[in-house]
């Protein structure tokens, strides 16, 4: 009577198993063009080596993208896969993967990457990093790595479930005082513009816009006269001046050297920052007296002047850098002599504190282009407060 071989299984569901005369298991697949035998000492062993071999014959290149470090999949997945950033927020996160994450201690193969190990890491930036840096990061992290999951790269995103710090506990924090001008003190400030007979009218117009529409320095610079409705009196903000990294090349295919960075005029990248904001008259006023005078400066340099139908442009109808009529608009405060702690962004936050204090949350929210009255409430909690307390006197 002769004894029968035991047969040994693996749970792989293809290609046979025996033990060869040394003892140690093999697994041999033959199919599809492949022959292939793995060997191993135990069926363990032999199960993860024939499911690893038939991952890489299905999911093919792929399985080489393991040996990629975390830094390398980041760049990957920010410039050939993502296509939902803007430029300028590709270049930033792009610098935080340089700065943060390459030859950091979880710039590892993503086999290799933990949940312990991520949150270990964010855990560390809090000396390092503000609040806002650190959650950008993470939020690299997790968009990177789930793009990792997505090509079976990894099983499982160990940037699940990890925490930021508490915002008071990172580097540089201190509560923000928003500051702004009251209701009085915005009055005052269009008297003394309206009254100044010497000011650049394109300065003007530009401060009164930021005060009497809430919007930011770059969606204003990048406002177009076919955006502005005069006849409803509402401007349309759809898009926004950024400052990019200078990439193009000339002819020569040597990088241009006007500098290493460039104006650029994007579309606002969220719904809710695209807005239509009705404007008071004396906005208007202002706007039609600028194009009057842009008008007949072209008029009178038809050769020089490049329209592109920009409200705010150069004499030769180009973008106007912020950092230039920054540097305008701190000098004409100290020339009148009026609150030299402000600069273009309180005009925005007090604008944003008239409106709240005379209408609902969700109206300052749509009007400022905020993705939420989250967003709204936590940045202007307290700045109404006095004045809600003056109003409450009254009654």
């Amino acid at each position: 009577m002769t004894n029968k071989k035991k047969q040994i299984k693996i749970n792989v569901g293809c290609g046979s198993v025996y033990r060869r005369k040394d003892g140690t298991l093999a697994w041999r697949y033959r199919k599809n063009g492949y022959d292939q035998t793995i060997y191993a000492k135990t069926k363990i062993e032999l199960e993860v080596k024939a499911k690893e071999f038939l991952e890489i014959i299905q999911h093919g290149p792929q399985i080489k993208k393991r040996n990629m470090t975390l830094s390398d999949l980041i760049y990957e997945d920010l410039t050939e896969i993502r296509d939902d950033l803007a430029e300028s927020t590709t270049e930033l996160y792009l610098q935080l993967n340089r700065d943060y994450i390459e030859d950091s201690s979880i710039d590892l193969l993503l086999d290799k990457l933990s949940y312990s190990k991520i949150q270990k890491f964010i855990n560390s930036l809090k000396s390092k990093c503000s609040y806002s840096i650190i959650r950008r990061i993470r939020g690299i992290l997790y968009a990177s790595l789930t793009y990792a999951k997505t090509e079976h790269l990894i099983h499982e995103n160990p940037c699940d479930g990890v925490t930021l710090p508490k915002e008071d506990k990172c580097k540089g924090y201190e509560e923000k005082q928003i500051v702004y001008l009251n209701s009085d003190e915005m009055d005052k400030f269009y008297e003394i513009l309206q009254s100044d007979n010497e000011i650049d009218v394109r300065l003007k117009t530009l401060i009164i816009t930021l005060l009497y529409s809430g919007c930011r320095i770059g969606e204003a610079l990048a406002l177009k006269w076919n955006f502005v409705d005069f006849e409803n009196n509402q401007l349309n903000i759809v898009n926004n001046l950024r400052r990019v990294r200078n990439n193009e090349k000339k002819k020569t295919g040597k990088k241009d050297k006007q500098g290493k960075t460039r104006l650029r005029i994007g579309l606002l990248k969220s719904k809710t920052s695209r807005r239509v904001i009705p404007v008071p008259e004396k906005l208007m006023t202002s706007l039609r007296e600028l194009k009057q005078e842009q008008d007949q400066y072209i008029a009178e340099n038809k050769d020089s002047y490049q329209s592109q139908k920009l409200v705010f442009a150069t004499q030769l109808g180009g973008l106007v850098d912020p950092r230039n009529e920054r540097r305008r608009f701190k000098k004409y405060l100290k020339k009148i002599n009026f609150r030299n702690d402000i600069n273009f962004h309180s005009l925005r936050h007090s604008y944003a504190s008239k409106i709240l204090l005379s209408y609902p949350t969700k109206l300052a929210s749509e009007l400022l282009g905020h993705s939420s009255t989250d967003v709204t409430t936590k940045i202007y909690h307290h700045i109404c407060s006095s004045d809600k307390r003056d109003a409450v006197n009254t009654l």
